[in-house]
């Protein structure tokens, strides 16, 4: 919710551009968006099905990725209106002590690279502010996502396959400007609310391997996790309007 309202200060800073606004706006209606995402944070619950509250309520915070896109925008309703669609692709991860197991028979926690991998397809109506001049194009807009991923586990040469319990549909807000540069090029910068939710089931290759001349050993087959990227996402890239 916090974020929410973030987004909504950052439109208010966006109609205070209308002191500095010209009278033409762009003629130029539909653009193709190169997009670079700044994602603050995401949740990863390592036991999401587990009996005890506690641990299925934990979580690891794997926050400051990058992700990358593109945007598709055309003209719906008098300039004024605009309809766009998305893709995306979004990786993160982080090296954590989180799986039991044995090495030469001997208890031992593992540190193992936990990883995600979320493919957002987006949909978004804009509405263009009225003040919007030859040098900027305000907009704000909302709309929904959905989303597909994938969630991997690395422990020595030891991998996971995962299975998604069910494709995410999310709601979305957005607000941003776009500064124009050139006729047909403009710089993007937007804030960006959602709030997608994954659940995984996983399953290891094999639960045995030898390094080192050491005998690694897990201890179960199929494991379960949870991710929930939420908070701002800053995006930036370059538009070209045609």
């Amino acid at each position: 919710m916090k974020s929410f309202y973030i987004v909504i200060i950052f439109n208010l800073f966006v109609f205070s551009l209308h002191a500095f606004s010209l009278n033409e706006a762009y003629k130029e209606r539909h653009n193709i968006n190169f997009i670079l995402n700044y994602n603050t944070n995401s949740r990863v619950f390592l036991h999401p099905k587990s009996s005890n509250p506690e641990m299925r309520n934990s979580y690891h915070i794997f926050d400051n990725f990058l992700s990358y896109g593109v945007e598709v925008k055309t003209n719906f309703y008098r300039n004024v209106v605009m309809l766009g669609f998305g893709v995306e692709f979004l990786k993160a991860e982080e090296s954590l002590y989180s799986v039991r197991g044995l090495v030469n028979l001997v208890p031992r926690i593992f540190k193992v690279q936990e990883s995600f991998y979320i493919f957002p397809l987006e949909f978004c109506a804009y509405y263009v502010f009225p003040f919007s001049g030859e040098s900027f194009n305000a907009y704000m807009g909302a709309g929904f996502g959905v989303y597909y991923g994938e969630y991997e586990r690395k422990i020595y040469d030891i991998k996971s396959k995962s299975k998604l319990s069910k494709i995410d549909v999310g709601i979305l807000v957005n607000s941003g400007v776009d500064f124009k540069l050139h006729k047909n090029f403009s710089v993007k910068l937007e804030l960006r609310f959602r709030d997608p939710e994954l659940e995984f089931r996983n399953e290891y290759e094999r639960l045995e391997t030898v390094i080192n001349g050491e005998k690694i050993q897990l201890f179960e087959k199929i494991f379960f996790t949870k991710v929930n990227v939420e908070g701002i996402s800053i995006l930036t890239g370059l538009s070209l309007w045609f």
